[in-house]
């Protein structure tokens, strides 16, 4: 639910800040910014979990979908 997602968003923003090429923390957090609405900010982690694992296609649909 909506609480839950911006709890989790501030979550994964520390990880991704200490462990900046964490795709599982990145990728979450772009899940949970897509649930809130904020679509933009998904797109960029969704572009750089990709540019982790350039061979994860799920990711490169959810990329698909956002634009």
């Amino acid at each position: 639910n909506r609480g839950n997602a911006a709890g989790a968003i501030e979550l994964f923003e520390r990880v991704i800040a200490a462990a900046p090429a964490d795709s599982n923390a990145r990728y979450a957090l772009a899940v949970a910014l897509e649930k809130e609405g904020r679509k933009e900010e998904a797109l960029s982690h969704f572009e750089r979990v990709l540019l982790l694992n350039p061979d994860n296609d799920d990711v490169r649909k959810k990329i698909e979908t956002l634009k």
